[in-house]
């Protein structure tokens, strides 16, 4: 069975998220016991460099300070400054880090993560 064409590629700086992306989906299909905190593990990862990439792709901002950008709080300033991501969205990306498990992914919420990484890295 041959794969359909892919009538529009995915940009260069995209591919890699996507990979991410499909990588945390594979472990979450998985049945390793730790499976959902290998995929938040990953689906971080791509959420700071979706982050990133928006910033220089999309909305073309450069001159960022690197050292600065590396810490996660001055990312989300930045890329609060400059999207369109709600109070809201930001309030359960947080919930995924200081939530009652701390740094872990229910079943319940996984698909909600999926979905707000959809909206947090692209301009609506």
């Amino acid at each position: 069975m041959t794969s359909p064409a892919i009538t529009n590629p995915l940009p260069p700086w995209v591919r890699g998220i996507a990979d991410n992306l499909a990588a945390a989906k594979l472990l979450l299909d998985s049945v390793l016991e730790s499976r959902n905190r290998l995929a938040l593990i990953l689906l971080d990862s791509a959420l700071e460099i979706g982050f990133r990439e928006y910033l220089e792709n999309v909305k073309k901002i450069t001159g960022l300070d690197d050292d600065a950008m590396k810490h996660r709080e001055n990312l989300i300033k930045v890329v609060g400054r400059n999207s369109k991501i709600t109070e809201d969205d930001w309030t359960q990306i947080d919930f995924f880090y200081d939530g009652p498990d701390g740094w872990t992914l229910s079943d319940a919420g996984r698909d909600r993560f999926f979905e707000i990484f959809d909206r947090a890295t692209r301009e609506t």
